[in-house]
């Protein structure tokens, strides 16, 4: 079919396939959570079966996602050649050390000002160190899953959205209408994820805005899947905030003084800094620091 043969619809495609890929791995996941539930009759007078298999499942969500994103880019390497890309266009060895040291680092402190930021401010606190004596080994295995996940996320979707969405929809169009679409996507795919609110959608977008700046300045989605990965981490499995809703136990315990009023709305509260006003504040202070810089010099 000639329609097969156009840029963006193979782009589309890839969008949509990898959406399907993950409805299919977390019907497969919540199957698996409703059988070991059933079997082993978690039904109890204060929490209902239902609930049971709700809260296992929420509170693996992240876990699912992640192993989702790497296997999708494992069945795509699979399909070669009816796939364009094979595991070494997702994670191309080669070029990790020209990008993830600075790019990291710079993740490690724009998370590291937005959560200090926030404690200073009053509306979070420190309620210390996660590590038990008896549980460390088993809580640095749980930090470095969930890092393992965001890598695996960030990397795949980073492909998705500046590879092949950005990358085919500057053939035609200008980097502002690409802009926009690659957030659109980006949206989508989080809306599948997750159940967005307001400030946690607009955020996904000038998050999506932010990796494309740093994607486009570095000249490598890697560059951007480090900064976003360690920015991720370091907020989620280092000070365990809470990510769309999901409790996370990081190693430096962090939380929000409140989930009412301006406490939350700053902070984001039980739901995460994702959708807080603090995140968004930052993003948009990190796009205007070019032009900053630009001017001074």
């Amino acid at each position: 079919m000639p329609m097969l043969k156009k840029p963006y619809f193979r782009a589309i495609i890839a969008i949509l396939s990898y959406i399907t890929f993950f409805y299919f791995f977390r019907l497969i996941c919540l199957t698996l959570i409703t059988f070991t539930v059933l079997k082993t009759n978690a039904s109890t007078e204060h929490q209902p079966m239902i609930q049971k298999i709700s809260d296992t499942f929420n509170a693996n969500q992240i876990f699912i996602i992640g192993f989702s994103a790497l296997l999708f880019a494992v069945f795509v390497h699979l399909m070669q050649p009816i796939t364009k890309h094979g595991f070494k266009d997702f994670f191309p060895f080669a070029d990790f050390n020209k990008h993830y040291a600075i790019n990291g680092l710079s993740g490690f402190i724009f998370a590291l000002v937005l959560t200090l930021a926030c404690a200073a401010s009053g509306n979070l606190s420190y309620l210390g160190v996660y590590l038990k004596t008896d549980e460390i080994a088993f809580s640095i295995f749980s930090a470095l899953l969930l890092m393992v996940c965001f890598f695996g996320i960030i990397v795949v979707e980073e492909f998705l959205l500046r590879q092949v969405i950005e990358k085919t929809f500057l053939m035609y169009f200008n980097p502002m209408t690409t802009i926009a679409i690659s957030s659109f996507t980006c949206l989508l795919i989080k809306y599948v994820q997750f159940d967005l609110t307001v400030m946690s959608a607009i955020n996904v977008v000038l998050f999506n805005i932010v990796l494309s700046m740093v994607a486009h300045n570095e000249k490598s989605f890697l560059a951007s899947a480090f900064f976003g990965t360690v920015y991720l981490s370091t907020l989620h499995a280092f000070f365990g905030l809470p990510y769309m809703q999901q409790d996370l136990a990081g190693i430096f315990l962090m939380r929000s003084n409140g989930d009412e009023g301006l406490g939350t709305l700053v902070s984001g509260g039980h739901y995460g800094p994702e959708a807080g006003l603090a995140m968004m504040v930052g993003f948009i202070i990190y796009m205007y620091l070019p032009q900053i810089r630009n001017r001074n010099g």
